[in-house]
């Protein structure tokens, strides 16, 4: 964030005059209104058209969405993931699914991504029943609570 807007968040918690105040955010535009408010704990300093808080954050991108946290002590997983993060982690578990050997999916995204798995559980299970069919007498060795 910028100077300006931290003091504007520091000056707010501190607390002024209404007409202070009306200096401070009326020049702002409506996404710095809303990190100011959310920032300050002032929900009463959105403006209309967000209202709601979660209206407000979901307003901010990542960066102001870190700041928000870290003037609250919130935790910074809050933080909303944008696009590229996401694109990045599905090209990631890609990578790691063609390395395991895999098959690839014709799909694409995340859907692509849960077809794989899903043979990847198939093949588990599958590898499962060829153990349970080869102990003696059947007694098939108790799964654990993490493959039900």
């Amino acid at each position: 964030m910028n100077a300006r807007l931290e003091g504007i968040v520091d000056t707010l918690r501190c607390g002024v005059s209404a007409e202070q105040e009306a200096d401070l955010v009326g020049v702002l535009s409506t996404g710095e209104r809303c990190y100011v408010a959310l920032a300050a704990r002032r929900a009463d300093l959105l403006p209309e058209a967000y209202w709601h808080p979660v209206e407000a954050w979901h307003r901010l991108d990542a960066d102001w969405q870190r700041a928000v946290c870290r003037h609250n002590d919130w935790p910074e997983s809050w933080v909303s993931t944008t696009r590229l993060e996401i694109a990045v982690n599905l090209h990631r578990l890609r990578i790691a699914l063609d390395a395991a050997g895999v098959p690839a999916s014709t799909l694409q995204g995340a859907e692509g991504i849960a077809e794989r798995l899903q043979y990847l559980v198939e093949e588990r299970d599958g590898l499962q029943l060829q153990l349970e069919s080869r102990m003696p007498g059947g007694d098939a060795p108790a799964r654990s609570a993490r493959h039900r």
